[in-house]
């Protein structure tokens, strides 16, 4: 049970930061919808892989939304977490840069 409201609980904050941060960011011509539909997708599967503990599928699904969307820093903060849990501190770097 605790699981299923913890995984609900990310999914609704994962969401909120992806609107957030594009409205802090300079906000997009219809704020309603922050992303398209695929890039929502691949953000919402790398909070998944990372609740399951897959950090490899994580990191590539992150990195679907970044290389989509590169001015989105959410997208970047999270490909550097994933690379300093993986202790690739150049890579995390790069990423936050």
């Amino acid at each position: 049970m605790r699981t299923a409201w913890t995984f609900g609980l990310v999914a609704v904050l994962g969401f909120t930061q992806c609107t957030l941060v594009s409205k802090v960011g300079g906000g997009r011509a219809n704020d309603d919808v922050p992303y398209d539909a695929e890039v929502q997708r691949a953000y919402f599967e790398g909070q998944h892989h990372l609740l399951k503990g897959d950090l490899n599928d994580a990191y590539a699904s992150f990195l679907r939304c970044a290389t989509a969307q590169p001015d989105e820093a959410a997208f970047h903060f999270n490909l550097a977490r994933i690379d300093l849990e993986l202790e690739r501190y150049e890579a995390a770097e790069a990423s936050l840069d």
